[in-house]
């Protein structure tokens, strides 16, 4: 019987929050860019720590699995997110603003562009594993020791990276359904996918006394990469330089797991981390701008709301219960949106 690893349930709720603290429009400069050195590198790293692909002995059938999983769920949460983000934004005006480019963009999926809809991380995440699999099954055919097996999946994955930077410098506007982040976001899985093979090797980098060295190396290395080119954003496609972007995400991403290796067991963290799907698609365009309106206006008579610091925390705590009960709401009414066919829990 599998044992479940809870403390990778606790991470993707961190990493949850962190996306929903990342979207606050008032965030500090300074805090929005360590956020974002890591965040979404930390959720690809994640998914390839529950990544397994020999669970399927045809490519078809993976494909699939995670055409169910990811594509079905991005189709659907993005057309729910349409329709209520135009009554939300101009109710009187719902037809004017139901624009053909929108709707264009749910399957184009051009980001930076009027061709995007919402929900990059499903398509890039899709064609990371996608592309991962036909890797994964050779090295495991032709290699026989783990330990070589482990190296090279590490080469395939920095020159993934490599690849990726090369791509983005070249492609600053964006593309179709997101396919010029995928070879660096196959990148954080294929590594979050060797730490799952090497788990031995994987705890003695996580334990604790080591937090106090990754958070260094992540602040040291944010500052120098925003310094030089801003803010990183995998969506903005701005990493910056090679060396600091790495080593500020993969430091931010195993300081969070390494916190989370000690927490091993929080209820809350654990079912936002299993329900990350309907999170992370109705946070931003919907039930963050809500909230943030809700609360600028109750400032203006509850002085205590004034405070950036309380504001934020009031904000994500909210964001966090109403994005529980949409999500309870969607998993128990209508799991067929997640691609879920049948009512059982499944997550990223």
């Amino acid at each position: 019987m599998k044992i479940r690893e809870h403390y990778i349930d606790v991470a993707k709720g961190i990493a949850m929050i962190l996306v929903i603290i990342g979207h606050i429009t008032i965030l500090p400069t300074w805090l929005y860019a360590w956020i974002n050195s890591f965040h979404m590198p930390l959720f690809f790293f994640l998914s390839g720590m529950v990544y397994n692909p020999n669970k399927y002995d045809k490519f078809r059938d993976f494909f699939k699995a995670k055409f169910k999983g990811l594509i079905v769920p991005y189709f659907f949460l993005c057309l729910i997110i349409w329709v209520v983000a135009r009554i939300f934004c101009n109710p009187d005006g719902f037809f004017k603003i139901l624009t053909l480019q929108q709707f264009i963009g749910i399957f184009v999926s051009f980001r930076r562009s009027n061709f995007y809809a919402s929900l990059w991380f499903f398509l890039a995440l899709f064609f990371s594993e996608i592309l991962m699999y036909p890797i994964v099954k050779i090295i495991d055919k032709k290699i026989i020791k783990e330990k070589i097996k482990g190296w090279l999946l590490a080469f395939i994955a920095i020159a993934l990276s490599i690849i990726g930077f090369v791509v983005l410098h070249y492609i600053k506007n964006g593309f179709f359904w997101s396919l010029d982040l995928v070879p660096l976001t196959a990148c954080f899985v294929m590594f979050g996918y060797i730490a799952k093979l090497n788990k031995e090797g994987f705890k003695k980098i996580v334990k604790l006394p080591a937090s106090l060295i990754y958070i260094v190396i992540s602040v040291a290395f944010t500052y120098l990469n925003f310094k030089l080119y801003g803010a990183s954003s995998l969506y903005n496609s701005v990493v910056g330089n090679y060396i600091y972007y790495m080593l500020a995400a993969f430091a931010g991403t195993l300081f969070v797991i390494t916190i989370c290796k000690k927490i091993n067991k929080n209820r809350v963290l654990e079912y936002i981390g299993r329900n990350t799907i309907t999170y992370y698609a109705f946070q931003k365009p919907v039930i963050l701008p809500a909230i943030t309106a809700v609360v600028n206006t109750l400032g203006n008579n509850i002085s205590i709301l004034n405070n950036l610091a309380i504001k934020i925390i009031i904000i994500t705590v909210l964001a966090v219960v109403v994005l529980g009960v949409i999500s309870q709401m969607i998993v128990n009414t209508y799991p067929f949106i997640l691609g879920r066919f049948k009512r059982q829990e499944k997550t990223i």
